[in-house]
């Protein structure tokens, strides 16, 4: 059995304007996997999973995933040395 993976662009940032064909791909995926990331808070927040939210797709689909995100570039670019 295969499950096929689609990558879905979601633009610039704004739901409304996500590509008709990529809203397709979101509303038949049985899972969609958003990148998120921690606030100083410790809260997690992921802006990929709230322009999903607001296209109205099932909200059970959503996972997120942690993928760290700073504006200090100074502790990622020591890893890549």
């Amino acid at each position: 059995m295969t499950y096929p993976i689609s990558f879905v662009s979601l633009g610039p940032g704004e739901p409304e304007l996500i590509t008709v064909k990529g809203l397709k791909q979101l509303q038949q995926a049985d899972i969609i996997y958003c990148p998120a990331t921690r606030n100083k808070q410790g809260g997690v927040i992921s802006r990929a999973a709230d322009i999903v939210r607001a296209l109205e797709i099932d909200k059970a689909a959503i996972r997120c995933f942690m993928l760290p995100m700073s504006k200090e570039r100074g502790c990622r670019m020591g890893s890549l040395r």
